[in-house]
């Protein structure tokens, strides 16, 4: 991490090779010229860098090395960005593993903006902020991946660079999606389309598809099925050559499929389904696991459990060729089945086989669902003591990871149990955290 001036750098090869100043030069290049710009007092130009390259490379030829003149005209701005350039490429996949350091991580984001602080580099220390943001997504510190992105946004709003704010935008959009702040998520992911478009971005295809994708989850998840189906259709009529666009599609008629689904339009859902499955090898694997996963769900509110079982053996099928984070749902539909079936032991043998998955996952929704549902297991059978220590497991997790948009089925279920239990002083305890107190 290393940063030279030009004469720093030429003296610095020239050492390494314990060569001297008359080895690197010529007629039109002499001792004191050198000297002088080893030192700093002189500059160097391009026709003197091409000589002294020339030189160099007599000697570095034979180590299968070549320097280049650009590389000895290179400023120590562009060394200093080319640096944090690197270290973000490096960063990028890493942040999205499972077990990052954060104190690794923030050590080099700190290097990085101290190094952008020293020599200005404006644009580099947003793209630090996005990157960190990214980071706080990815480890579901969503307060805090929010705060970096709009550090980041801010100075691509003064540049004017519509495209990346448009994605920033995007980017929001996701972390209130994540936070299950729909109506915000829905703010941005439009605040991005309209970006893009009003300013003929030079990347509005991906950001209309980023946008209008995530759209059609929101109003699903809120239950504006007339919504989602508009945006479906403006999906459709989309022109794309990102290269994931065509799973993106198969994706989108997978939505339109379960939207027809919720509205209890099962002959047409299910001959979505059908359409999908009829691309054999062409779908992704993982889409293929979600059409499975999706008509177990249908099968299973039309009451034919068999059938809904078969679709769940198929999905497991394909288990080693997605990530392991699309299983513990699966457990959740598999014990949804058998409690239809009323195989109640059953059922909460699926459900702490799928805890115990999922708490080795990054993703903690999903664990909390599987606790909630044991919950729900464990009250039918009046095991209260179990049920409570479910209860508490969620509720470490739920505060550990700052997930407040699951505090208030919490304390229902706190309620519940309660009830069940004849304990009406504990049930007012958590009635009283979900609601303000106007007298004190």
């Amino acid at each position: 991490m290393e940063i030279l001036s030009a004469g720093e750098k030429i003296k610095k090869l020239r050492c390494d090779l314990g060569l001297k100043q008359d080895d690197v030069t010529n007629e039109e290049v002499t001792k004191s010229l050198i000297s002088m710009i080893e030192n700093n007092k002189r500059s160097l130009s391009w026709n003197t860098a091409q000589i002294i390259a020339g030189c160099l490379n007599r000697y570095y030829s034979a180590l299968g090395k070549e320097i280049t003149p650009e590389f000895l005209m290179e400023t120590e701005m562009e060394q200093a960005r080319k640096i944090i350039e690197g270290e973000i490429l490096h960063l990028q996949p890493i942040i999205k593993t499972e077990n990052v350091d954060e104190t690794l991580i923030n050590r080099s984001f700190e290097k990085m903006v101290d190094l952008a602080n020293q020599w200005g580099l404006q644009k580099e220390i947003a793209d630090l902020y996005i990157l960190k943001g990214q980071y706080y997504y990815y480890s579901f510190q969503y307060n805090k991946a929010l705060k970096d992105y709009s550090d980041g946004l801010e100075y691509y709003m003064a540049a004017k660079d519509y495209g990346q704010v448009a994605h920033i935008y995007n980017l929001i959009g996701a972390t209130y999606h994540k936070m299950m702040l729909m109506n915000q998520a829905l703010l941005y992911y439009s605040k991005a389309y309209d970006m893009a478009v009003a300013n003929k971005v030079e990347n509005i295809d991906v950001i209309k598809v980023e946008s209008i994708f995530n759209q059609i989850l929101c109003y699903r998840k809120i239950h504006k099925y007339d919504m989602a189906l508009q945006q479906i259709y403006i999906f459709k009529e989309l022109k794309s050559d990102e290269e994931n666009f065509n799973t993106r599609m198969d994706n989108v008629i997978l939505m339109e499929a379960n939207i027809h689904r919720d509205l209890k339009n099962y002959e047409r859902a299910e001959r979505m389904y059908n359409r999908l499955l009829a691309k054999g090898d062409r779908l992704e694997p993982y889409t293929l696991f979600l059409v499975y996963e999706n008509l177990t769900t249908l099968f299973r509110e039309l009451g034919q459990i068999e059938k809904a079982l078969k679709y769940i053996e198929g999905a497991l099928e394909l288990k080693e060729r997605v990530s392991m984070n699309y299983l513990p749902n699966l457990y959740l539909q598999q014990a949804k089945c058998f409690m239809q079936l009323g195989e109640d032991q059953r059922v909460i043998s699926i459900l702490e086989n799928g805890i115990l998955l999922a708490e080795t996952l990054p993703k903690k929704d999903m664990v909390i669902d599987l606790h909630f549902a044991a919950v729900q297991a464990y009250g039918k059978l009046k095991d209260y003591q179990n049920a409570l220590r479910h209860l508490r497991k969620s509720e470490r997790i739920i505060v550990d990871k700052d997930l407040q948009h699951h505090m208030s089925e919490l304390n229902s279920f706190y309620i519940e149990v309660y009830l069940a239990m004849d304990e009406k002083h504990k049930c007012m305890e958590y009635i009283t955290r979900m609601r303000n107190d106007y007298l004190n």
